[in-house]
């Protein structure tokens, strides 16, 4: 038990949750039915990858500032788990998404937008196009399943997805940003500063709701 508590937490469980639920509101928008839950897994499973691999890249870090919250520096889960895990899971979430409801081409794009989500732990983050990965992902993430059942989706879905996105990548910074630049992390939000990079989350915030509402309201 004390393992899989410690997978959840490391999988970044609260935004995979929220991204997991947003993916099944989709599914079902676009009339999937059941499978939906399906696609809402599938998605699950690519993010479950994406913040286990965070939490090893980040692990020295997280270890340098003694993030306790984390659980390989608690100790509840060690390096070697986790990438077991990430070794385990890789193959079903291309099997899953190239032969799941999604499809081969809304497959495929989930599937890149994994590889894009790595990119950041690896690349992007300390680069000035940090915000990037997060922009793509939430915008390819509609596109994705409306594929699944060859909808073609209005520009709406995709505006939603890119604005909520950046927003996302400077409020999921800010929390540790004063650590981050004692780290030489100098991402897209470190460089602003934590004054600017409130402003422009809570307005790309709500310009992404703004989309989100027309979205709904307008599918073509």
């Amino acid at each position: 038990m004390k393992i899989l508590r410690g997978a959840l937490r490391a999988s970044h469980f609260g935004p995979t949750l929220l991204v997991t639920t947003i993916s099944l509101i989709i599914a079902l928008y676009f009339g999937f039915g059941w499978k939906s839950g399906l696609v809402a897994i599938t998605i699950l499973s690519g993010q479950l990858i994406v913040g286990w691999t965070n939490d090893i890249f980040d692990f020295k870090d997280d270890l340098k500032h003694n993030r306790l919250k984390k659980p390989l520096v608690s100790g509840e889960i060690s390096s070697k788990n986790l990438r077991y895990l990430v070794l385990v899971t890789s193959p079903i979430v291309i099997l899953i998404s190239i032969y799941g409801p999604l499809g081969y081409i809304g497959g495929s794009i989930a599937i890149l937008g994994v590889l894009v989500a790595l990119s950041y732990n690896f690349y992007f983050k300390s680069t000035l196009l940090s915000p990037l990965p997060y922009v793509f992902c939430f915008g390819a993430l509609p596109v994705a399943i409306a594929k699944g059942i060859d909808e073609q989706i209005n520009l709406n879905g995709i505006f939603a997805g890119v604005f909520l996105g950046f927003s996302a990548h400077l409020i999921n910074v800010l929390k540790d940003l004063n650590d981050d630049l004692q780290s030489g992390i100098r991402g897209f939000p470190q460089r602003i500063g934590e004054r600017y990079s409130k402003i422009l989350a809570t307005i790309s915030f709500f310009i992404g709701i703004f989309f989100v509402l027309l979205f709904f309201i307008k599918r073509h």
